[in-house]
């Protein structure tokens, strides 16, 4: 029963990722929700196991990203913003993935809603940069995502010596082309969000932006 059920919201997340592919945003975001309603329902059982529990969770945490990247999609950052915080609270119980926590950083702080030099966002960044240290020396060692994530967020905690070391690393996992150009898109937003606040920081960002085009040429 659990197992048939788990499938079924994963069946209706490949669904919405499919419909928002094709910019079909409204059915997407619908057929998110439907995967978030049935994830809430099946946390609920009474005869839910603590491993079943974690395994819906944290669908449930990736149902709530892959909302707010189609917010993001929309040009709608304020609702994406949204989902990303809703996702990062399901998260945060079992510290097996950062997507959300990422994002609403990167939202916040490119939106010019923060600084990364604010508390809030200081926490934030401590908390993502410890987990995703741990997982890169695990289970995402050899992912071009994890590693270049970290050295994002190293970048903007002012940590130019060991961002650099973290892009070297992912660089070194053979990233394709358009997984290291959608990157560098987040990071000009990043140094557009930075630049009149903490204008060292954006400099940081526009060096590593400059070397990962290097990489390519």
């Amino acid at each position: 029963m659990f197992d048939e059920k788990l499938d079924q919201i994963r069946a209706l997340k490949r669904r919405g990722t499919a419909l928002r592919n094709r910019e079909m945003y409204s059915r997407a975001l619908s057929t998110f929700d439907t995967a978030i309603d049935e994830c809430k329902t099946l946390e609920n059982q009474p005869e839910i196991k603590p491993g079943e529990l974690e395994e819906v969770r944290l669908e449930h945490a990736d149902a709530y990203g892959m909302k707010g990247g189609t917010y993001r999609r929309m040009d709608e950052p304020g609702k994406a913003l949204e989902e990303y915080k809703k996702g990062r609270e399901l998260e945060r119980e079992y510290r097996k993935s950062t997507y959300n926590a990422s994002n609403v950083i990167t939202l916040v702080v490119s939106q010019g809603q923060a600084s990364p030099t604010d508390d809030d966002v200081q926490e934030d960044l401590k908390e993502v940069i410890g987990d995703l240290e741990k997982t890169t020396q695990s289970a995402r060692a050899d992912e071009w995502w994890a590693w270049s994530d970290l050295g994002q967020f190293l970048l903007l905690a002012d940590n130019v010596e060991k961002a650099k070391s973290a892009y070297s690393r992912a660089l070194n996992t053979g990233p394709r082309t358009d997984e290291v150009k959608r990157h560098v898109q987040i990071l000009k937003e990043l140094e557009n969000g930075t630049r009149s606040r903490v204008p060292g920081v954006a400099k940081n960002i526009t060096s590593i932006i400059n070397q990962l085009g290097r990489h390519f040429d």
